[in-house]
């Protein structure tokens, strides 16, 4: 029985980690962009004048990520068309004063 216990932990702790496993945090060869190998821009490190682009070191990008853009000092921002989505509060706080978005 406790063999059997141990073998369930096992499997339990297993799938868990499978299931709950956090999307590996990538850097652009540039430095500017932080991603997901799933596609999510995750942070932007650049300058004030942003481009988001569909594709990132051979990555496809489909989403802007959640505060993203939080609270950076960035004026403009232009978004590649094939951007997907945009997540909450991706450009709060920042002082955006042109936006081209296809």
């Amino acid at each position: 029985m406790k063999k059997f216990a141990a073998i369930l932990a096992l499997l339990a702790l297993f799938l868990n980690t499978i299931v709950f496993a956090e999307p590996e945090l990538l850097r652009s060869s540039d430095g500017n962009y932080e991603y997901t190998d799933g596609g999510v821009m995750s942070a932007y490190y650049g300058g004030e004048a942003v481009v988001v682009p569909i594709e990132i070191d051979g990555s496809k990008i489909k989403k802007i990520g959640e505060m993203a853009f939080f609270d950076l000092e960035i004026s403009s921002v232009y978004i590649e068309e094939g951007i997907e989505e945009i997540g909450k509060s991706a450009f709060e706080g920042s002082n955006i004063a042109y936006a081209n978005i296809p």
